[in-house]
């Protein structure tokens, strides 16, 4: 896939260090931000033709390998995609007491992610802390 021209894959890593918080199942994830070698700081699904379900099911299976960890899920779409991430997250497949993704997943609209992106370029640092605080909420 390419954006304004830039191949994604000159900008990713080839592999991952495989530990008890990086499972398998992280290089079916669309991006991943990366804290040091041996953790994941977020995971992000795009869904902007595939199933807003696949991609569910793809952090479902990231938190079922990894049942302790506390690292923020996304799935970044379209606002009218919105409604049909949160009928399918209230399935009982992903909203029961062992993942409760409903309450882990957070939407992030193609929009809000324009906005970041803007207020970002003229920043010396990209902060991830101030992007996960101002996402953090449906």
């Amino acid at each position: 896939k390419q954006y304004e021209g830039h191949q994604f894959r000159d900008f990713v890593l080839n592999e991952f260090h495989h530990t008890v918080d990086v499972p398998r199942s992280v290089e079916n994830i669309d991006v991943v931000w990366k804290f040091g070698l041996y953790s994941i700081k977020s995971a992000f699904e795009i869904e902007h033709s595939t199933s807003v379900y696949s991609g569910i099911l793809r952090l479902s299976d990231l938190r079922a390998e990894a049942p302790n960890s506390n690292y923020p899920l996304f799935i970044v779409a379209s606002e009218s995609r919105r409604k049909k991430v949160f009928d399918e997250l209230k399935r009982p497949t992903f909203s029961g007491p062992c993942l409760r993704l409903h309450e882990v997943i957070k939407f992030l609209g193609y929009e809000k992610v324009r906005e970041m992106d803007e207020s970002s370029k003229n920043a010396k640092d990209f902060d991830a802390n101030a992007f996960m605080a101002a996402n953090g909420s449906w």
